[in-house]
């Protein structure tokens, strides 16, 4: 029936008018998974005006089926945007609803980080710098200000890893790690660096000093896919990361030194050597020269051997295979590489005298980054 949509008109978009909104709610359930293939039958206007309607009204029914089951419908609704007119009532519905479902505190967290997951494509369709685009970002920014909660030591509870089951607080890692994934979206890394600037910056700044690892993780690794895509969109190499990464990275430098319930642990500054890990190959030398020396300087003697670990497999890993382009990195590196082949930990000093050894070994690799970093393979010899 959907290969002959196109041809039968009217009525087959009657038929699956009446089964996505037939009385038994598994037909319903079922009918709506199939509406993206519907959709692709069916003309944009016969998907805003029936598709989509029968659609929003399961998702936003609260008393319908399970919440996961409506987080997967939001999911197909979302999808259908791509299928309507950009301009479309039906597609203003689409972002309004989405809004006001990210806003809600009675949501199903589990509707909501669908929802999330699914607005770089709302963004891209609306357009990037439309009303809709900058609602909806706010919206994402939102899940990182705690202060909107009853404030100290309960607002820090409520953002904690609790757990996905039962009454789930409103500001949950879960979705804090969802809207950190937005900043590599593959549908807004088109969209320029202006927009980079004003709506995913802010997200990266709030996400570098979030608690959760996982938080900060997907923060760092969304803003190097960035610094690939810009690698040479400035008047030099590496400008770009020059002037979004380095500094987002000393400010986390910076909060790990400071005395503070959500900063005070080591992790801050394994992120930090994260951070240095998958940008490296993405910034000018004077700019990798910074984020070296933020570290060499302060963390090789870290007391925590895990710290003292990480370091040593980064360094390791840049002075076997980056291409340093005469960078006073370096030495940087070579030097701590050579204070940490000589700690008391094992581990630490096996990785440290690792990359001071000549050959390759399995700790690097050609293309090591979130997109492959340019790794200088002629140095050490050709890879295995």
């Amino acid at each position: 029936l959907v290969g002959q949509g196109a041809g039968s008109g009217l009525d087959f978009i009657s038929i699956c008018d009446q089964l996505q909104r037939d009385p038994e709610p598994e037909v319903r359930f079922v009918m709506a998974q199939k509406a993206v293939s519907v959709a692709q039958a069916s003309s944009p206007a016969a998907v805003g005006g029936v598709l989509v309607p029968n659609l929003l009204a399961l998702v936003t029914d609260s008393m319908y089926r399970t919440p996961q089951d409506r987080a997967q419908l939001a999911g197909v609704l979302v999808d259908l945007v791509e299928h309507c007119d950009a301009n479309s009532e039906a597609v203003g519905r689409v972002v309004g609803e989405v809004s006001a479902l990210l806003a809600s505190s009675e949501e199903s967290q589990f509707v909501r980080i669908q929802l999330i997951e699914s607005t770089p494509k709302l963004v891209a369709v609306t357009g990037a710098s439309s009303p809709a685009a900058k609602d909806l970002m706010g919206k994402v920014l939102k899940f990182f200000d705690l202060s909107s909660q009853d404030g100290g030591a309960k607002a820090v509870a409520l953002a904690g890893d609790m757990p996905a089951s039962g009454a789930n607080p409103v500001w949950c890692w879960r979705l804090r790690h969802v809207a950190s994934e937005t900043v590599g979206a593959p549908e807004l890394v088109p969209l320029g660096t202006d927009f980079y600037r004003e709506f995913l910056a802010p997200i990266v700044q709030a996400a570098l000093l979030d608690q959760c690892t996982l938080v900060r993780v997907s923060a760092i690794t969304g803003m190097a896919t960035w610094a690939a895509r810009y690698e040479n969109a400035g008047a030099t190499p590496g400008q770009w990361a020059d002037e979004n990464v380095v500094p987002a990275l000393l400010a986390l430098r910076q909060a790990s030194e400071t005395k503070h319930p959500n900063k005070s642990s080591y992790a801050l500054r394994l992120t930090l050597v994260y951070g240095l890990e998958c940008s490296a190959g993405y910034l000018s030398p004077n700019g990798l020269a910074q984020l070296v020396s933020s570290v060499a300087d302060k963390d090789v003697q870290q007391e925590v051997p895990n710290v003292r670990v990480a370091i040593a497999r980064c360094f390791a890993r840049l002075h076997q295979s980056l291409d340093f382009k005469g960078s006073p990195a370096e030495q940087m590196v070579s030097g701590a590489l050579h204070k940490l082949s000589g700690d008391a930990d094992m581990d630490v000093k096996e990785l440290a005298n690792a990359g001071l050894a000549k050959e390759r070994l399995p700790l690097t690799f050609p293309h090591w980054g979130p997109t492959g970093a340019p790794w200088c393979t002629a140095r050490v010899g050709a890879a295995p």
